[in-house]
């Protein structure tokens, strides 16, 4: 028995070991068609996920925190807030869906003690569990504790492997590169508290959307994270308003979603969680006024921080 014990015992050693050398191996080879699972050592965030979670381990007492996918950092124009007296920190990252804001929230909400988190909510990123967001955290933040609840939450082997190569420490010069690199990139500029400027209007990327997907109901990981959220700020005692983004109509035309239906969605996903607002009851932004078929650019950005200033003021108190 003891020898049966210690054959396995080394096998899985044995296992491990080769494991661990060829996600080395792929990780630092330039061959990308073997990186089906593997991150990408050279590929740095479009939305400077680096920087802003760089900045976000040192930024203390804020008055708004925003939390969500891409949405919240291109969307939210930070210094419509500063301009009144504000202090805002946009925590978007690419992507994020609810599994993953849940883990921010809970690393970041008691370190910034804001009087008002922004939950940037789409229905979109209900649908669908992937590790892109996961992933991207990991190979752009400083070494936590939560790294673990992030692969624990939405385990997927792309984000073992991201969690491994971290761990050994081998993505900390990526890291500290993509942290340097310059504030404008590629027409993007990052400006302090996380919100990335840009002036570029109808950029052609539909970012993986597909028809078949709105078809699809949510996961039952994301709704349950969703809820989890929320119970966290409550217990938390922490102001919170649910908010979605206003829509282009490009991509509810590729969807062949009705924007009365887009609505209905919002509403039925959210409004039931607390105080909801969705801009595109109010509001109806031109074309010219999207970066891309689902993001704002700068103007369009100012006009939507505008509208929600006096929300936000209402909520946490202003003149």
């Amino acid at each position: 028995m003891k020898k049966l014990v210690f054959r396995f015992a080394c096998f899985v050693s044995l296992f491990v070991a080769l494991y661990l050398l060829s996600t080395i191996v792929i990780y630092y080879s330039p061959l990308q068609f073997l990186k089906t699972n593997i991150p990408n050592r050279k590929y740095k965030s479009a939305g400077f996920t680096a920087r802003r979670l760089a900045e976000a381990d040192t930024t203390r007492q804020v008055d708004v925190l925003i939390l969500g996918s891409s949405l919240a950092y291109r969307n939210y124009d930070t210094r419509v807030f500063d301009s009144v007296g504000y202090k805002v920190f946009t925590l978007g990252t690419s992507s994020q869906k609810p599994s993953t804001t849940y883990i921010l929230a809970k690393r970041y909400v008691n370190q910034m003690k804001p009087r008002l988190v922004i939950l940037d909510v789409n229905p979109l990123l209900l649908l669908r569990d992937r590790p892109i967001d996961v992933v991207d955290i990991l190979l752009n933040s400083s070494s936590s504790i939560y790294d673990l609840e992030l692969i624990w939450r939405e385990t997927s082997v792309m984000s073992i492997n991201a969690f491994l190569l971290k761990s050994l420490g081998l993505t900390h010069s990526e890291i500290i590169e993509k942290k340097e690199q310059r504030n404008t990139i590629n027409g993007d500029e990052y400006i302090k508290g996380g919100y990335v400027f840009t002036d570029t209007t109808n950029i052609t990327n539909t970012f993986g959307l597909n028809k078949e997907l709105i078809a699809q109901k949510p996961t039952n990981l994301q709704m349950r994270s969703l809820s989890c959220l929320i119970d966290y700020l409550e217990t938390q005692n922490i102001n919170f308003l649910l908010v979605q983004s206003p829509f282009n109509s490009s991509v509810l035309d590729f969807l062949h979603l009705d924007r009365e239906k887009a609505i209905q969605m919002g509403e039925n996903y959210f409004a039931h969680l607390g105080h909801y607002v969705d801009a595109n009851n109010k509001l109806d932004f031109p074309k010219t006024s999207f970066r891309d078929v689902l993001h704002l650019n700068g103007k369009g950005a100012e006009q939507f921080s505008e509208f929600l200033l006096p929300i936000v003021k209402e909520q946490i108190g202003g003149e």
